[in-house]
């Protein structure tokens, strides 16, 4: 059995904070470990659905991509990182420190501003010392924290390597808002296609992108497999998820 399906980007971003939810290794370090959950738009559905609470999405990101280019929310504008503690929320003022107390089965997510498919992932860094990530980086690698990467194929690009070797924050002469480098990383990524797997056990192609009229961004699937018509119930019901950012998060 087939369908066809078509997601915005907010409907991605719920699709896959769905899944992450619903994966063994979150379940179990909500209650036995630590759960880190880095600032961006695609984390802020990520909280909402492994804590079951609801937040301003709008500000639970720091690094934002706007019309007028790439772009940091004003930091008055911005929530603190969450970290769920054996399924206890703690608002950080410094992630590091959690970090340190952070195991091989604990879990650290980061949405990715580009993915290729290759499987390599990177994240825009507009900060000359890395910004957040850099500072943590090395840590989560080090003790082995299983690192989610949850990103909509709406970022998916050609070659996340060579996008590395030219984009470089000092070396434009012209830029719109803030100048960016790409951090490659490596962790597990979760896309449309594996949140579909994950919750339905279906297979998914990307089969075109993008649209018109509130469309822009999205993507188009087809999906195949003994839980079709339950999984093409499920996407219906979060057919409609809002956009994020009103216009005074981008002023």
């Amino acid at each position: 059995m087939k369908a066809q399906i078509t997601l915005t980007p907010s409907e991605s971003k719920r699709l896959i904070a769905k899944a992450i939810s619903a994966m063994s290794i979150v379940k179990n370090a909500l209650k036995e470990g630590i759960i880190l959950i880095a600032l961006s738009s695609t984390n802020s559905y990520v909280v909402e659905e492994i804590s079951g609470m609801k937040i301003e999405k709008e500000r639970y990101c720091s690094g934002i991509v706007t019309p007028e280019g790439t772009f940091a929310n004003p930091s008055k504008l911005m929530s603190k990182e969450i970290a769920i503690i054996k399924g206890k929320i703690e608002y950080l003022d410094n992630s590091k420190e959690i970090i340190k107390k952070m195991k091989k089965n604990d879990i650290f997510i980061k949405s990715a501003n580009a993915i290729d498919p290759h499987g390599n992932a990177g994240i825009f860094v507009s900060d000359i010392d890395s910004g957040e990530l850099g500072k943590l980086i090395g840590r989560i690698y080090a003790r082995k924290i299983n690192f989610l990467i949850p990103t909509g194929l709406e970022k998916l690009i050609y070659d996340v390597k060579k996008a590395f070797e030219v984009a470089g924050q000092q070396e434009y002469k012209y830029f719109m808002k803030l100048p960016v480098s790409i951090f490659p990383v490596e962790g597990k990524i979760i896309t449309e296609i594996e949140a579909l797997k994950i919750l339905f056990d279906v297979d998914a192609t990307l089969i075109g992108a993008g649209g018109i009229g509130g469309a822009e961004g999205s993507v188009t699937l087809v999906i195949e497999g003994e839980n079709v018509k339950k999984a093409f119930k499920y996407v219906l019901s979060i057919k409609g998820e809002k956009f994020l950012y009103g216009k005074r998060i981008l002023k």
